[in-house]
């Protein structure tokens, strides 16, 4: 009787258990397009008879993975639950700069590190960042981006020098703040790279060995050179214009805190004067006013400094 109790139990158990199933929501798989989308222009003959070699490129143990990375705080990373990669960005990126490079037609041959075959250069890089960025609060000025950050390192295989480095970063904003709105952001920002990196190899007169590369590449140089100092000078321009914003308001402020401070010191003169209130405080009062207006002389100083800072950054001085 008892075996026959036991077994009941048993099948009771089981039947529950059975349904008791949650539902989990299928894992949905990405993937980086490695199709390169290069100008037409661009695809023509190799100029060199060289060989490049591109390495698997490294990083950390999380990029390395299957796992999607988003980022919501300045230290913390974490991965989609339910969505992944298809392969590692590592794999999926070196076979993008492979595809790249290779449609640039700046070497005789690019091969994958892997290959046998014989190379004269050899192109490295370290992956450092390759997340989407995601702002906790929403807010439009934070927005959704995928960030990549990626360092490459050229190497010339007989002498085993590294004769060039470069570093790229690449932030696309996204469309959505979910994992499909990053993964089509991280797709974008990782051609973005790509196909700077071709440019580079092809200024690169150490490769070429001609002088009309040796040329482009100061040419690009100087085009860098000249958008960083715009951009400072964009900088300045609002620091300073901002700064000048600020202080023509605390002018105001200031000014009503004078109008306040000298109220102020006469209502304590005149309870005084009464027999209600003491000496400190007027004493307090006048130095409440004496306060308020070096408060506001230095708002004038701040402001007029700032005018001329602006001023200077646009050219009018």
């Amino acid at each position: 009787m008892n075996r026959q109790y036991l077994l009941i139990l048993i099948f009771i158990s089981v039947l529950s258990g059975g349904c008791a199933t949650i539902t989990v929501p299928a894992m949905e798989s990405y993937a980086i397009n490695i199709s390169c989308e290069t100008d037409k222009s661009s695809e023509k003959k190799a100029v060199v008879s060289k060989v490049l070699k591109v390495s698997m490129p490294k990083s950390a143990a999380a990029i390395m993975s299957r796992h999607i990375l988003y980022q919501e705080k300045e230290f913390s990373q974490n991965p989609y639950a339910h969505s992944g990669w298809i392969d590692t960005p590592n794999k999926m990126l070196g076979s993008l700069f492979l595809s790249c490079i290779n449609k640039r037609s700046i070497f005789k041959a690019v091969l994958p590190s892997y290959s046998k075959g014989k190379s004269d250069f050899l192109l490295e890089s370290t992956i450092s960042e390759f997340y989407h960025y995601v702002n906790s609060d929403g807010s439009s000025d934070g927005s959704s981006e995928g960030r990549v950050r990626i360092e490459f390192y050229l190497i010339e295989l007989k002498s085993s020098e590294v004769i060039a480095t470069k570093e790229f970063i690449s932030k696309i904003t996204s469309k959505s703040f979910d994992a499909n709105g990053g993964v089509r952001a991280l797709n974008d920002a990782s051609m973005s790279v790509s196909l700077r990196l071709t440019q580079w190899l092809s200024t690169l007169d150490v490769i070429t060995g001609d002088k009309a590369s040796a040329s482009e590449r100061q040419t690009v140089a100087l085009q860098e050179q000249h958008n960083d100092l715009v951009t400072n000078i964009t900088l300045q321009v609002r620091q300073y214009w901002l700064d000048a914003q600020e202080t023509s308001k605390r002018i105001r402020v200031t000014q009503k805190a004078i109008a306040q401070a000298e109220e102020n010191l006469k209502v304590n003169r005149d309870r005084y004067e009464d027999g209600l209130s003491t000496n400190t405080e007027v004493l307090d009062a006048e130095t409440l006013r004496t306060c308020s207006q070096n408060n506001h002389t230095n708002a004038i100083y701040d402001a007029v400094l700032a005018a001329l800072r602006l001023k200077s950054a646009v050219g009018e001085l």
